[in-house]
Parts: C-alpha cells; structure tokens; sequence
C-alpha cells in the first residue's frame, strides 16, 4: 500500500506508527507561519505526489484546509481519502461560532463560517475515517449515517515519553 500523509502540524502523532509498518508513504506538511502559504504549498505538493507516482489513498490529519485541498485532490485524481479525526470538529466549530456571534467579532464569525463549509466538504467527501476514540467512531457513524467500517478507531496509546513530555510543557 502506498499513501500520501497530509498534515499541519504533530506529524509524528501519524508518521511513528507508520514508520514501523510495510506500509510506503510521503508525508505533506508546511512549516510556514501564513495560513494561505502554508496550503498553497501543501496543495502543489500533493498534487506533484499524485501527478508523478500512484498511490492508493490520502490520509489527511483533520479535515482543515489542508484536508479540503487533500478532498479536492482527491477527487480530481480519484484517489480514496480517509480523514483522522481527533475531536467532533463541527460542534467545536459551531460553539465558536456562537461565541464570535455573540461578540459580534464578524473576523473571526466569517473565519469560523467558512472553515466551518470547508470541514463540511471535506467530511462528506471522506471515503472512511480514523478516530482516536471509540466514542469519536460512534458519533461519526451517527452523524454522517455512514457504513460502521468506513470508521475505524486507532488508539492514541499513552507512553512514558507522552507523560513526560505533557509534564515538561
């Protein structure tokens, strides 16, 4: 199997367990501080990825807008994509957005209404999910009335090096 890995940031949260499997990957991700750059050269990167080899899924961290460009690709290149979810991203959304509402902040309200349509694309486009609970998995099968194993729960194990280095930040 090989797959492109879309990711912002924490890249090792996805890339250590990979790097112990049989499993052939590319990892996209940026480093730049500006939003717009930042995806703009995640875009061209997947997309160089896709035009010069084969692969046979996408898996983007979040469904962000990185994990929307990774839907468009996805679509354009017919490649299936699979979403890691780590958190119910449209309540989260949807209770700042109340709040941006409620202090008439129309910036950041506007900001959150559009990554709100964004992560709304990006989650009905998604050909499966990984969640890191099985709580998460529950809520998504739910929500989107989709098949139980287009939803698959991976864990976040809990390490002596995870203690520590919670501890030390």
């Amino acid at each position: 199997m090989k797959i492109i890995v879309v990711t912002r940031h924490r890249e090792k949260k996805i890339l250590d367990p990979l790097s112990k499997s049989n499993i052939d990957y590319r990892c996209v991700t940026s480093d730049r501080k500006n939003l717009i750059r930042e995806n703009l050269d995640i875009f061209s990167e997947i997309k160089r990825h896709l035009q010069n080899e084969e692969f046979d899924l996408i898996l983007a961290d979040h469904a962000d807008f990185s994990g929307f460009l990774a839907a468009i690709l996805s679509c354009r290149y017919q490649v299936p994509l699979v979403v890691r979810l780590g958190g119910e991203v449209w309540t989260i959304n949807n209770n700042k957005i109340k709040e941006a509402k409620k202090d008439k902040d129309i910036s950041k309200y506007t900001f959150l209404k559009t990554l709100s349509l964004v992560n709304k694309y990006t989650l009905d486009r998604s050909d499966g999910f990984l969640t890191v609970s099985n709580h998460l998995r529950e809520n998504v099968i739910s929500k989107f009335n989709i098949e139980r194993k287009r939803v698959q729960t991976v864990n976040v194990p809990i390490t002596n090096r995870f203690i520590q280095d919670s501890i030390s930040n």
